[in-house]
């Protein structure tokens, strides 16, 4: 094993996820070994401003147990660990301004809990349960974890920054919260986390986990290869090391139409053919 041990990955997500979830972690493994990956999840009823309630599911027994035989069946000497976050999430935004936002769900926030419900993980990379990975990501992992060391005092994360435009002229530089890797040394010294939830609680955000985040400290900005959202049909000479599904790339592989995803990302079909293969394997 090189380039420091082991990684350390974290999925924020519900039952409603569990075809990206899976997805994504069938990729993650397939590339790259020695990963100790958490998942957060929670049943969870969200009360509506409009009197309506929305009911988020965790992520079953079932589910996590088809989730840990993947898992082994790509690297034994990778550990799979959920942790039911709901009292964590009551504790910390319940009251807060944003909670009966109905653009985010209540999983959006949790990343920025890292520091509590994990204490001792001293960096971590968040991915979105809508993301593939393409190749080994154990460089990428110990390369922007060494620009953080080095970088200033308040710089305590990597993300991609997002241009956005309006009119073909740019208005804003916006930090895109799908992919984040932290240094949880330098986010507990700074206090990056503890910043972030006073910002979720107290502001109210269009996309209120990252706006919160960003306000927070500062962040080294990752190559658009770790989070490449854009016409992959019309880009097919490139390779991106992680493909998001948000934006342009579509279709969301969390709504489960597998059909429609794979015959239009043909070169993922390696992904069903090995889950459906793990269904017949008896450990």
């Amino acid at each position: 094993m090189q380039n420091g041990g082991y990684m350390n990955v974290l999925y924020c997500g519900d039952g409603q996820a569990y075809s990206g979830l899976e997805a994504s972690i069938y990729s993650l493994l397939t590339h790259t070994k020695y990963v100790n990956i958490f998942v957060f999840t929670m049943e969870y009823h969200r009360d509506m401003h409009n009197g309506m309630i929305c009911v988020f599911p965790r992520v079953t027994d079932a589910q996590q147990q088809k989730l840990r035989k993947i898992v082994n069946y790509l690297d034994s000497n990778s550990h799979l660990i959920f942790i039911d976050t709901l009292q964590e999430y009551k504790d910390y935004f319940l009251q807060g301004v944003n909670e009966d936002d109905g653009h985010s769900s209540p999983y959006a926030p949790l990343r920025l809990l890292i520091d509590v419900i994990l204490p001792e993980v001293p960096n971590i990379l968040y991915l979105d349960c809508d993301t593939i990975i393409q190749r080994d990501l154990r460089q990428m992992y110990f390369h922007y974890l060494n620009l953080i060391q080095e970088a200033n005092d308040k710089t305590c994360y990597a993300a991609f920054p997002n241009l956005i435009y309006e009119e073909e002229e740019l208005v804003r530089t916006e930090m895109v919260a799908g992919i984040i890797l932290f240094d949880m040394a330098k986010a507990k010294q700074y206090g990056l986390l503890e910043k972030a939830r006073y910002n979720i609680t107290h502001y109210v955000y269009p996309w209120y986990d990252q706006s919160a985040l960003e306000a927070a400290g500062d962040y080294i900005p990752l190559d658009e290869t770790y989070n490449y959202m854009r016409l992959y049909e019309e880009r097919g000479d490139e390779h991106p090391a992680i493909m998001h599904f948000a934006c342009d790339l579509n279709p969301k592989i969390y709504f489960d139409k597998k059909k429609i995803f794979y015959k239009k990302y043909p070169h993922l079909q390696y992904i069903k053919d090995g889950i459906e293969l793990v269904d017949r394997i008896n450990f």
